[in-house]
């Protein structure tokens, strides 16, 4: 899409204004949609027209990518945070399961590791991660 974008923008720089190359006119179109300042002191009015339009096409472009960034890297955060990721412990507890009978294992299992300076316990369940901390965190 912003290949496009850069090479029509420099085809059209180039036809209203053929004073350059038009290898030269597709990296001004570059610029355009890179810096959004760049236009500031540019040729003639027509030529400032084109270049400011590459230049609101260049933000919308840019605007789109942080919007996806942000998406993935908001999506890969819940998914940690609601427990959907590979254990990287070694020496654990797991306990298969959630039921009314879960916490007071996991007490158990804490206060038979105390000895040893802890110890980590890893619940599979069907619920939630959130909702199975918040369980604990209570008791």
């Amino acid at each position: 899409m912003t290949q496009v974008l850069i090479l029509f923008g420099g085809m059209l720089l180039y036809a209203v204004s053929p004073d350059g190359t038009l290898p030269g006119k597709i990296w001004q179109a570059w610029v355009f949609v890179a810096d959004s300042a760049a236009h500031a002191d540019y040729g003639t009015s027509t030529e400032r027209l084109v270049s400011f339009v590459l230049t609101i096409c260049g933000m919308l472009v840019f605007g789109f990518l942080v919007g996806i960034v942000t998406d993935t890297i908001s999506e890969k955060v819940d998914q940690l945070k609601k427990g959907k990721s590979a254990v990287l412990e070694s020496g654990h507890t797991l306990i298969l399961n959630w039921s009314n009978k879960v916490i007071p294992v996991i007490d158990e299992i804490c206060q038979a590791n105390e000895s040893e300076g802890g110890g980590t316990v890893v619940v599979l369940a069907e619920r939630d991660k959130e909702e199975m901390e918040q369980e604990i965190l209570e008791s």
